[in-house]
């Protein structure tokens, strides 16, 4: 498959997920999805980000803004437990599908980010990471 390929899927798994989260109650509001190799460079000079190639600069990582219906009107989550229900569906959407909630069993460490879903290329490294 080409990386077009794999960007279609993602982008309907986007969609997939979008739709999950409003029959949840929940909304998405979408944020850094496609990243320009400049941007990457400056996340990891200011130390906000660890990898040298983010699936972001490839269409493949896409971040959201979670906001859940509550007394009458919607209300900002961004603890990685409020995104587990949407990381669980997106997971099970697709076996190349990881959530940002679940990084340290793909990435050992500590790290996580709830707020991330990503797709991986078959055969591709999960990621880079350097200290």
């Amino acid at each position: 498959m080409k990386l077009s390929d794999h960007q279609a899927n993602h982008a309907l798994n986007i969609a997939l997920l979008t739709q999950f989260a409003y029959s949840r109650g929940m909304r998405l509001r979408r944020g850094n999805w496609l990243r320009s190799d400049a941007e990457q460079a400056r996340l990891r000079a200011a130390g906000l980000s660890k990898v040298r190639r983010s699936t972001h600069q490839d269409g493949l990582g896409t971040d959201f803004a979670l906001d859940v219906f509550f007394a009458g009107r919607w209300a900002y989550r961004s603890s990685t437990d409020a995104y587990e229900p949407l990381g669980d569906f997106w997971e099970s959407l697709s076996p190349l599908n990881v959530w940002g909630g679940r990084f340290p069993l793909y990435y050992g460490g500590s790290f996580y980010d709830g707020n991330h879903f990503e797709t991986r290329i078959k055969g591709r490294p999960i990621v880079e990471v350097t200290a």
